[in-house]
């Protein structure tokens, strides 16, 4: 456990982030609505409750009515004052140290809201990948279409450059597992077939290659196995291969409809999500996979990236401006949050259930953070002036 500790805020509590209570609408979910009835009802059932209460914990509700819905969720939201520029992801080492590129500059935090400027490299990340060992930080810029850079740091102050990948396409992912950094290449639009791998945090490469030429456009490491996937392109839009080193690959396939946004491990499996499917779907091996659950309000948003922490999925817009995001504790039923307009590029977990929103490319508002927790036994005051508890599963 790290030795610093992010706040645990509650929409109704608030906190010193002036977080900002989000409204949840359910998406695959189950509900309970119990009327409130009269005064003397409502005494009985929530004695603590007043109308500027919106949310309530377990012990306020009779137990009865909640024992078969033990679980509930709950979000704030935060505005951090801080640049309005394209972020890459936020990574946090063994030590508890979080970075972060923005740019051509390297920025520490312990806590997720204040970042120091620690280092400026020679090339800009312009929101490509960033990885992690635990000790080491990997960062890959760019000074053109054609040419992709990487920087080293133990201290995140003094970077430095590892070999250039000249003459290939951008790196357009990476994961770090088992000794080794995987990156694939290409972008949406740019096929490729060439995946990279390290064996000493980027100072050498090999090439290796994929099974077809098409825009892999995401990696990820679990269970002792690599994955890359495409996440849009031209094979149906379902291919993915995984790999035990890197090397040799094995042809895998995607849930249908396929064109997710997002590849990532989290929870100890291969979970993709968004995207034009706005599915998710998790596999322990890239074989089987879960049956696709669609994410709220399909026709109006399109899902893109996602996060897992604190036993809380959070899934963004897909770099576009807007007001939701979703959560989920099981990856089944899924709520949506309302919350005031940002520009969605990338979330990161950055420890005890806060997510780091970093800025998309073209943004002009800056970045955020999310407290998301799975609660027991919390409830949701709804209806025109709050007549019915909403209890959901």
């Amino acid at each position: 456990m790290p030795h610093w500790q992010l706040p645990r805020l509650r929409p109704d509590i608030g906190g010193g982030l002036s977080m900002l209570s989000a409204k949840a609408t359910s998406g695959s979910c189950k509900n309970l609505d119990i009327p409130l009835g009269s005064a003397a009802t409502t005494a009985a059932l929530l004695p603590n409750f007043t109308v500027a209460n919106t949310w309530l914990s377990v012990k306020d509700v009779d137990p009865s009515l909640i024992s078969k819905f033990p679980v509930q969720l709950s979000s704030s939201f935060a505005t951090l004052a801080l640049p309005s520029i394209q972020y890459s992801e936020t990574v946090v080492t063994n030590a508890g140290v979080m970075v972060q590129a923005r740019g051509t500059g390297v920025y520490t935090s312990l806590d997720g809201i204040t970042w120091a400027n620690t280092a400026t490299l020679a090339y800009s990340n312009a929101g490509l990948p960033i990885v992690t060992d635990g000790t080491s930080v990997v960062i890959f810029c760019s000074s053109g279409a054609t040419s992709t850079y990487s920087y080293r740091s133990t201290d995140f102050i003094n970077w430095t450059q590892n070999a250039s990948f000249n003459g290939e396409s951008l790196v357009s992912s990476a994961c770090y597992g088992n000794g080794k950094i995987l990156c694939t290449v290409g972008s949406y639009g740019t096929a490729s077939q060439t995946a990279l791998i390290s064996t000493n945090l980027g100072v050498s490469w090999s090439w290796n290659t994929l099974p077809v030429s098409d825009w892999w456009t995401g990696c990820a490491f679990a269970n002792n196995m690599f994955m890359a996937a495409v996440t849009t392109g031209t094979h149906g839009k379902t291919a993915c291969a995984t790999s035990p080193d890197g090397v040799t690959w094995t042809t895998r396939t995607l849930p249908s409809p396929g064109a997710f946004r997002t590849l990532k491990a989290l929870n100890g499996k291969f979970t993709i999500c968004g995207g034009d499917s706005d599915a998710f779907s998790t596999s322990l091996d890239g074989t089987t996979w879960s049956a696709n659950v669609i994410l709220p309000n399909p026709t109006t948003r399109e899902w893109g990236a996602i996060a897992y922490g604190n036993g809380a999925y959070v899934v963004i817009l897909n770099y576009t401006a807007g007001t939701s995001y979703c959560i989920s504790n099981n990856g089944i039923d899924w709520f949506e949050f309302t919350v005031a307009s940002f520009y969605a590029g990338n979330i990161s977990h950055i420890g005890n259930g806060v997510f780091f929103i970093g800025a998309g490319a073209g943004a002009n508002v800056p970045s955020k953070l999310i407290v998301a927790s799975v609660e027991q036994g919390l409830i949701q005051i709804t209806g025109a002036a709050n007549t019915y508890i909403r209890i959901r599963k």
